[in-house]
């Protein structure tokens, strides 16, 4: 059935004089007609002349509407100025949605669209794809249709687009040519995409549902470009490019070219990204994981396709490694390809192309073609026949690099690792080494593609979207950075989110700018921003002192430059508005620890940022304040140790190096908090710590991986130590399987190699050459360790449980750092150093209530602070400080969350962070609602009342049982329900796992329904006390064994399964251990049990019928289950 769109118009009028207007206003306007702006992808705008550096600020720039849509909009929104709609003109925003809509929006108005298409009609039994029924992926979800970015020809002022659609148990992918001024079909499309490929005796054929059409559309020569690749990996499957003829009537397949067609895989999807063309016609693509021969085959390559006389591979370039990177899913083809300028070129390489995949290593290859250039082809062992690799740079890539004005921006990410937004310079046919700037927000997966807007050469804007709440269900950010500098972030929309704030995600969005506007697609809307007040943004008012850590009261002043500026402050933490209190001029004492956020607000001015600071008041018995810089006074230097300018140098690049540096004279160790600022460079061994010791002044360990505190694990326990003494390691190499990037604790002059703590996963890295601080709080029995990247914002924590005192040998010892180098080696540098002795105690951690771990639909998540300490939280994987959000009530969420959580209580330390996962997952047996008798074999006494399970109906002598018709994983699982037993006297009823049959049931009485049920395990609610049980217990049993004894009695914990209250019980089991949480939900009493058992053992399968059995004797309840859920 041919997929017929439906068309819906809005009509306009404008009045001449505002029609005259409009048409003045875009006569410099630039239109985005294909993804990336144009098709070498480049992402740049360089003919906005509103937006600028100076105006894009959260007093001047904000959201200004939405824009509503049926879907997700996976999609770059595209813009044509101009454009005559209805017999109105008008800048027009064309959406797409997973919904299988077109849009054409007015971009400058909200409003109704101008006309919106649909491709399906579910009447007729035409209908988007199910993400899970039908594709069986949740990589798009809820449905797919239109996924990839469109592109228009302004020529004949036609868009085309690629529908998937599923029309009565058939899958469609079609090629749809529409008219922007009206969204009629045009060149007699739809067509379907379809076709074979054959190479020697092998053939193979398009697949409509397992082929996903991710990556953009290109339009060039009058011909459009698709190429194609999997959902979820699920094969088989292959990366098609399709050549379409367009442009008359009728468009017509021109050619196809298949990237593994004796293989398999090699999908082309780049992140959303488009093939790229050059102005000879080729087509440029990058491939996924797949086969790999040289000869037929092109898995994880990047490849030219010559359009001469037909799709033709002409070129291509494949790593040294794609073996392991197949192997590895480690897609090269995760990251779009980008073709520079010619001015970024060089005589010997005039033509580049840029790409970066999943591993991180960003590849520049030439593409100039004819003799004597090669794009590499491969090369065994390494890629030196290339331009040029960066290895080590940014984390993977599942995103498009962008170009502007001599640089290059990366978006990294990593499914584990997080990165920034990172600028490269390029020219004379070559990329920095390193980046020249990068932003301090940190981006965790699938990390941002950037856009870029400027004026020619000036006002340069790097625009990114923080896409990783799609995960957790929160709020998408858009961020703006000066291209100049990406440390210079200009705006952000959470700096204020009543007015900005986006909507939930989509996991490779790309933000549109144009005409002074900035459009983002979400999962329900396309957000429009631009400029929402003419006034400019106050400064930001100064704090002085700037915060940091106190041995006595503080005394802070607050100042401003803006004529007429009135400050208003807090001091809880919380943002600050005019109905804060207002700074009367006079400098603020404090006695405690406090956090100071302050804005400004005067005539003629936008509010300005907030400022924040936060002191540290601690009570010393002894410090130590080098905060500006180090000098020889009070400090003892031996082995390779020195003073450099201010800088405590401890080794200096030489090799077989060991140094230490101490405080001449000993200090308390028994509270304290301390900070230092330390930087590594040329760093590739081996590491240096800091040291608690009982030795003396001139203590020094071992060179090499020794670091200057433990014997060299080269040469044995023989070699110099420092005895007494607690040590925490930062090392740059592995020496016994530490790893190369790692922190640790030693004690008593151990050798410091492991048990180590890699830190690579939290993306910090001590080989970057970048400014770190050391962050340590210990309050006697915990010493807690923040590591922080001043440069990146990433951070780590940890914590160990330790009695400094102990391994010192007293209260006071000598404090300081040693380090080492061997074959290898590193200059390691401390820039300052603070240390407080003090009676500091540490907040106990927050309660977070319900634990972490699986939940069905949604859960309601509580934090409560220590003594009413308050308690701040993150979501996206950094830990939390005083400036995270705050927790003010209940969160429900309803996707899988990780919050990390702390609390701050007056007169301590802020809590270690915690962290709880949330999983939320689909059940497999889902009864959330309510009972039906769908599924459920019913046995015995048992019997629907309502949408309630009545195991038992207050009958005396009864037995039932109720079990799920399909067998259910028992090797790990979550189940919840909840449970009333009324006018309940006796016996009970058990949740039971069996590998029998559904019509399984037991004995009366207080065998509850299960006894004599062999190859199961029953977990009891037992009413009545039949052999010393009790007559409110809870317990475990196996293969149909009386379920009596062993009991636990409820009745200490206040629940009494007697009282006729809902009741809920949730239980899980891993790992061989089962775990009840019962909570009385009228009550909100609790009660928590766990017991060791092998399930699959026990019952003798890993499948196994889930349900529920009840029983009465000669005392009766009515017994119900109101509602269930389990999953695995």
């Amino acid at each position: 059935m041919l997929s017929r769109a439906k068309l819906s118009i809005r009509h306009s009028a404008l009045p001449f004089i505002a029609v005259l207007l409009l048409t003045c206003s875009v006569l410099a306007q630039v239109p985005v007609t294909t993804y990336h702006n144009d098709t070498a992808r480049t992402g740049q705008n360089t003919s906005e002349t509103t937006l600028t550096t100076s105006n894009v600020n959260s007093g001047q720039f904000g959201k200004l509407f939405s824009l509503p849509v049926d879907g997700y909009v996976y999609a770059q929104p595209l813009y044509v100025p101009n454009l005559t709609v209805g017999g109105t003109p008008h800048n027009v925003l064309f959406v797409v949605t997973e919904h299988d809509s077109a849009y054409a929006f007015d971009a400058d108005t909200s409003g109704a669209a101008l006309w919106h298409v649909s491709f399906i009609n579910p009447a007729s039994g035409i209908t988007t794809v199910d993400s899970n029924n039908d594709a069986g992926c949740g990589d798009l979800v809820p449905e797919i249709g239109i996924t990839s970015t469109p592109v228009i020809d302004l020529a004949t002022n036609t868009m085309y687009l690629t529908a998937k659609t599923k029309e009565n148990g058939i899958f469609h992918l079609r090629l749809h040519a529409l008219d922007i001024t009206s969204g009629a079909e045009k060149f007699g499309g739809p067509v379907d995409i379809q076709g074979t490929y054959t190479v020697g005796q092998t053939t193979i054929t398009y697949s409509p549902l397992l082929e996903a059409q991710r990556a953009g559309l290109l339009l060039q020569n009058n011909k459009v470009y698709i190429a194609t690749a999997s959902h979820c990996d699920n094969g088989p499957y292959h990366g098609w490019v399709f050549e379409y003829s367009v442009g008359t009537s009728p468009m017509t397949q021109h050619s196809r070219w298949v990237a593994d067609p004796t293989g398999s895989d090699g999908g082309i999807w780049m992140a959303g990204d488009g093939p790229a063309g050059d102005a000879s016609g080729n087509v440029y693509v990058a491939t996924g994981n797949g086969s790999w021969d040289g000869t037929n085959n092109y898995g994880d390559s990047i490849v030219r396709l010559s359009t001469t006389s037909g799709l033709a591979l002409s070129d291509y370039f494949t790593p040294y490694d794609q073996t392991s990177l197949n192997s590895a899913d480690a897609d090269l083809g995760s990251g779009g390809v980008l073709l520079l300028p010619s001015t970024a070129g060089s005589t010997a390489h005039p033509n580049l192309l840029l790409e970066s995949g999943k591993e991180g290593t960003i590849y520049l290859l030439d593409v100039t073609g004819g003799s004597g250039h090669s794009m590499g082809h491969f090369h065994s062992g390494n890629d030196s026949q290339i331009v040029q690799s960066v290895q080590g740079q940014i984390q993977g890539t599942w995103s498009t690099p962008a170009y502007w004005n001599g640089s290059v921006y990366f978006g990294g990410s990593g499914q584990g690792p997080s990165d920034t937004v990172k600028a490269f310079s390029v020219g004379n046919g070559l990329l920095s080494s390193t980046p020249t700037s990068h932003s301090s927000t940190v981006y965790h997966f699938p990390g941002p593609t950037v856009s870029i807007s400027s004026n020619g050469n000036s006002n340069g804007i790097a625009w990114a979207l923080q896409n990783e709440g799609y995960l957790s269900n929160t709020a998408a950010i858009l961020h703006a950075y000066d291209a100049t500098n990406l440390g210079t972030e200009l705006y952000n929309s959470n700096q204020n989110a009543a007015r900005d704030g986006l909507g939930l995600p989509v996991k490779f969005s790309v933000p549109t700018v144009a005409n002074g506007k900035v459009y983002v697609g979400t999962q329900a809307a396309v957000s429009v921003f631009g400029i929402v007040s003419a006034l400019p943004q106050a400064a930001a008012p100064g704090i002085s002192p700037y915060g940091g850590t106190f041995t006595s009261p503080v005394t802070l002043s607050l100042s401003t430059t803006v004529p007429g500026g009135v400050i208003y402050f807090t001091t809880n933490g919380t943002t600050p508005t005019l109905s804060s209190t207002k700074y009367a001029g006079k400098p603020m004492t404090f006695y405690s620890t406090v956090v100071i956020k302050a804005i400004v607000s005067a005539p003629g001015y936008n509010a300005s940022p907030v400022s924040f600071a936060t002191f540290t008041i601690v009570q010393p018995s002894s410090t130590i304040n080098e905060s500006t810089g180090f000098n020889s006074s009070g400090l003892t230097l031996n082995g390779s140790a020195a003073l450099v300018g201010t800088r405590l140098r401890l080794t200096d690049g030489g090799t077989n190096e060991a140094s230490s540096a101490f405080a001449t004279a000993p200090i308390n160790v028994q509270a304290f908090i301390t900070d230092f600022n330390f930087q590594l460079t040329s760093a590739s061994a081996d590491g240096f710590t800091f040291v608690f010791q009982g030795s003396g002044a001139n203590a020094i360990g071992a060179s090499g991986g020794g670091l200057g505190y433990g014997p060299d694990p080269c040469c044995g326990a023989t070699s110099p130590k420092i005895a007494k003494s607690v040590a925490i390691k930062f090392d740059l190499y592995d020496n016994a399987g530490e790893g190369p990037n790692s922190i640790g604790m030693f004690v008593s002059g151990t050798t410091p190699t492991t048990p180590a703590i890699d830190l690579t996963p939290s993306g910090l890295d001590l080989h970057s050459g970048d400014l770190l601080n050391a962050h340590f709080i210990y309050d006697g029995t915990r010493l807690t360790l923040i590591l922080t990247d001043l440069q990146s914002g990433k951070s780590y924590g940890t914590a160990w449980r330790i009695n400094i005192p102990a391994y010192v040998g007293g209260n006071t010892g000598w404090v300081g750092f040693t380090a080492g180098t061997g074959g290898l080696s590193a200059v390691q540098e401390i820039l300052n150093w603070t240390y407080a002795s003090s009676n500091l105690r540490v907040s106990p951690k927050p309660t977070v209530s319900p634990a972490g771990g699986k939940y069905f639909s949604s859960v309601q998540v509580t934090m409560t602070g220590y003594a009413g300490a308050a308690v701040y939280y993150t979501t996206d994987g950094s830990n939390p400080t005083t400036s995270s959000t705050p927790y003010t009530s209940p969160i429900t969420i309803t996707n899988t969350t990780t919050f990390n959580v702390m609390d701050v209580q007056s007169g301590y330390g802020p809590s270690f962070p915690s962290t709880y996962t949330y999983t939320v997952e689909t059940p497999t047996i889902n009864y959330g609602p309510g009972f039906s008798a769908t599924g459920l074999q019913q046995n015995g006494s048992s019997g629907l009342n309502g949408t309630k399970l009545r195991l038992t109906n207050g009958g005396a002598n009864q037995a039932g049982s109720a079990f799920v018709t399909t067998l259910q994983p028992d090797t790990g699982f979550t189940t919840e329900f909840t449970f009333q037993q009324t006018s309940a006297s006796a016996d009970g009823f058990a949740f039971v796992l069996q590998n029998n049959a559904a019509t399984a049931i037991g004995s009366n009485g207080g065998a509850l329904g299960y006894q004599g049920i062999n190859h199961s395990i029953a977990l009891k609610f037992d009413l009545y006390s039949n052999s010393g049980e009790g007559t409110n217990s809870v317990g475990l049993y196996a293969n149909g064994a009386a379920p009596t004894t062993p009991a636990v009695d409820l009745t200490p914990s206040g629940i009494s399964l007697h009282s006729g209250d809902t009741m809920f019980a949730r239980i899980t089991y891993s790992s061989n251990t089962l775990t009840l949480n019962l909570t009385d939900k009228v009550t909100s009493k609790t009660f928590t049990y766990s017991w060791t058992i092998n399930v699959a053992s026990t019952i003798g399968s890993t499948t196994a019928y889930a349900g529920f059995t009840g029983g009465t004797g000669g005392q009766t309840a009515i017994q119900d289950i109101i509602s269930w859920q389990f999953g695995q």
